[in-house]
């Protein structure tokens, strides 16, 4: 409390706009914070606190509000006078439905609820007609409103990690949105209207049981990210080639033993993630993959490496444990941006045993000097 009693004085006297009050196991606000008129950001998260202060609302100015990881059950109404606000992080706080001065603040266009039980999300969301991101993932949630779908100006939606077994076809009006979070959903199919949002950069669709891709999905051509981590996927389809803004393509826990070589023609890729899959080989066009950073491969049945992948130039991560690797080609001795090559859980016996049980910095030493 004295510490926090210390910010806010320091912050009144400098006329400060920021102010971090975060882990300071505060249980109480000191009122004084009411005379910080020119704060335009607070950050009170992961402290002890049950309640706020009614001063405030004496902060006119303040866009940005985190109160995540609090023990909040109510929210003072004096919080509807903060007509400037602009994102609110309200994240792992126990409130069993949305506290209702949260309808008066419809400046807001970030609202932050991952982790609050909800089990519904109410119809007034429609008031908060100007919200441009809204995460409610693993909020416990069985549905949700129809008044959802209006909301036009979304950009980010989270809702991954919830309970809802469907989507409505009125998902195909959030025309704006560019990311978009349905992983761990227990979903029992996807909209079509879902392959019409062509503004999505973002798409996490990890945890949904598919067995194959939606091929509309490929449509998607601004897709930068992709995650279809731990799904059942046994293949993938040519046309994955389309998206060639890809920079990220997250496909771990899956049952791929081939991969189409459009795949590597995706040459903006910078990070591929393979693990946890049945890959035998790799062809030597990964070569092509020239911006790859990170390459994850662990878990696989690769028993050799192609020399081509000394041409990934960029890659600073490449992890190869748990496959069946007996040697390694010395090219990737010519990767002079690598910083991390876990090898464990691999045979390695074409190497000197003594440069294997020095670890991967010894094998990475010994590749260079070869």
């Amino acid at each position: 409390y004295q510490e926090a009693l210390a910010r806010i004085e320091e912050a009144r006297e400098s006329g400060a706009t920021e102010l971090d009050l975060a882990f300071l196991n505060l249980t109480l606000l000191p009122p004084e914070i009411g005379e910080l008129t020119a704060l335009e950001s607070l950050d009170l998260g992961w402290n002890y606190l049950e309640e706020l202060p009614p001063e405030i609302g004496q902060l006119s100015n303040l866009t940005v509000l985190w109160l995540s990881g609090n023990p909040l059950t109510a929210l003072p109404s004096e919080m509807g006078q903060l007509t400037a606000l602009t994102e609110l992080r309200l994240g792992y706080t126990p409130f069993a439905s949305v506290p209702p001065v949260l309808w008066e603040l419809e400046s807001l266009t970030a609202l932050h609820l991952t982790g609050v039980q909800l089990e519904e999300l109410p119809p007034e969301i429609g008031q908060l007609a100007g919200l441009e991101v809204l995460v409610i993932n693993d909020c416990g949630l069985v549905s949700v409103p129809a008044e959802l779908w209006t909301l036009g100006n979304l950009r980010d939606l989270y809702m991954g990690y919830n309970d809802l077994t469907s989507l409505p076809p009125e998902i195909g009006l959030l025309t704006n949105l560019e990311v978009l979070d349905i992983g761990l959903l227990p979903l029992e199919g996807l909209p079509a209207e879902l392959w019409t949002l062509s503004n999505l950069r973002k798409l996490y669709l990890p945890n949904l049981q598919l067995d194959s891709v939606p091929s509309e999905l490929w449509q998607l051509t601004a897709l930068e990210y992709l995650d279809l981590t731990s799904n059942r996927l046994e293949e993938l389809s040519p046309e994955i080639g389309q998206l060639t803004e890809l920079q990220a393509l997250y496909l771990s826990v899956n049952n791929l033993s081939t991969l189409p070589p459009e795949l590597w023609t995706l040459t903006n890729l910078r990070e591929l993630m393979l693990d946890d899959n049945l890959l035998s080989e790799l062809p030597p066009e990964i070569g092509q993959l020239v911006n790859l950073e990170t390459l994850s491969l662990y878990s696989n049945q690769l028993t050799r490496l192609p020399p081509e992948v000394g041409q990934l130039t960029n890659l600073q991560e490449l992890w190869l444990s748990y496959n069946d690797l007996s040697d390694l080609p010395s090219e990737l001795g010519q990767l002079e941006n690598l910083e991390d090559l876990p090898l464990d859980g691999n045979p390695l016996d074409a190497l000197p045993p003594e440069v294997v049980a020095g670890g991967s910095t010894a094998i990475l030493e010994y590749l260079r000097a070869q």
